[in-house]
């Protein structure tokens, strides 16, 4: 009579388990630092998106044109006479959120950009108005002087994770 044993012992199945098991523990290791560097990243780039854009609108000003567009603000056609059914009468220069243009102060423009109903970063970045980090990897706005002060940090707690840039109003 032969004898056909057709299955595993189980010290296959336990060199087995062992193997995938070991694979395991390198992969979720390897995962949180690919996920950790993507993070840190992104944040980066984020802090670099936001300087970028503040930065060019603000040489539209030194461009010697007036420019039809500044942060988000269109720019109301003088000789159209004024109200353009915005809901603001154009005119008043007051302290109307959608009133920032060139020669707006470093605190009008951060306060412009903060503003949650008029702000063109809204879906670029979720940004805090408070001057405070709101969470890891967001962007700080603050005034400081004349200058726009942009602040991002991956973690509040580490100083070597926080990138610092200002950008001067003239």
């Amino acid at each position: 009579m032969i004898k056909n044993n057709k299955g595993f012992t189980l010290i296959e199945l336990l060199v087995v388990v062992a193997i995938i098991g070991t694979l395991a523990a390198v992969g979720v290791v390897a995962y949180n630092g690919y996920t950790s560097a993507a993070k840190k990243n992104a944040t980066k780039a984020i802090h670099a998106n936001m300087v970028k854009y503040i930065g060019s609108e603000l040489a539209k000003c030194n461009l010697g044109t007036a420019p039809t567009s500044f942060m988000g603000v269109k720019a109301e056609a003088e000789e159209a006479g004024g109200d353009e059914g915005d809901g603001g009468d154009g005119g008043d220069g007051g302290d109307d959120a959608t009133s920032v243009d060139c020669d707006s102060t470093a605190a009008e423009l951060v306060s412009y950009l903060t503003t949650p109903a008029t702000s063109p970063l809204q879906d670029k970045d979720p940004h805090s108005s408070t001057g405070e980090m709101a969470y890891e990897g967001s962007v700080a706005i603050s005034a400081s002087g004349s200058a726009i002060k942009i602040v991002t940090s991956y973690d509040p707690d580490d100083t070597d994770l926080t990138l610092e840039n200002e950008i001067e109003v003239e």
